[in-house]
């Protein structure tokens, strides 16, 4: 029979020290890693970071648009109860409505007609809802456009490049 000594063939040592070498370049080597499209996954974090950050703007917006035309069909009501029973509120707290937490609001009222301006402190996008008395009747619009208009007189529906919104019914 052939002479076995205890030894670990030739072949297997190699592989082993092939293998030794590999995963200690791992270790010490570069920790970039690809990814599926062959972009650094580096690269990929970053992105969805400015992803994150884009949605969470977004709904941050969003929630604040809701907050807004939820506050101006409120007023909008209370200010026709009001008139029916003799004069237009001066403020959101004789309405009994709270201002929203992130915005600047502003109520002008007169004999014939009433405003609430609402300019969020984040974003470029403000809102305005009048109620006015026309020929013994009520009626109602909202706004919404560049805050950089907020207050400034208009004539018309809206003001100046400004769009009228529809806001759909909400039971509040």
């Amino acid at each position: 029979m052939g002479d076995r000594s205890g030894g670990v063939p030739l072949s297997s040592a190699a592989a082993a020290l092939a293998l030794m070498l590999i995963g200690a370049f791992g270790l010490v080597g570069p920790k970039r890693v690809i990814g599926l499209d062959g972009s650094s996954t580096l690269a990929i974090a970053a992105d969805q970071t400015a992803l994150e950050s884009t949605l969470s703007e977004r709904e941050f917006s969003l929630d604040q648009q809701r907050q807004a035309e939820v506050l101006l069909q409120d007023f909008t009501r209370g200010q026709m109860t009001r008139h029916y029973w003799g004069a237009f509120a001066g403020s959101l707290i004789e309405l009994g409505l709270t201002p929203m937490e992130q915005a600047k609001t502003t109520v002008s009222s007169d004999d014939r007609s009433t405003r609430l301006w609402i300019e969020p402190r984040r974003g470029d996008t403000a809102y305005l809802a009048v109620v006015e008395r026309r020929e013994n009747r009520l009626s109602t619009r909202y706004c919404k456009g560049n805050s950089e208009q907020v207050l400034e007189p208009f004539t018309g529906a809206c003001p100046a490049s400004w769009i009228g919104i529809d806001i759909p019914e909400t039971k509040s």
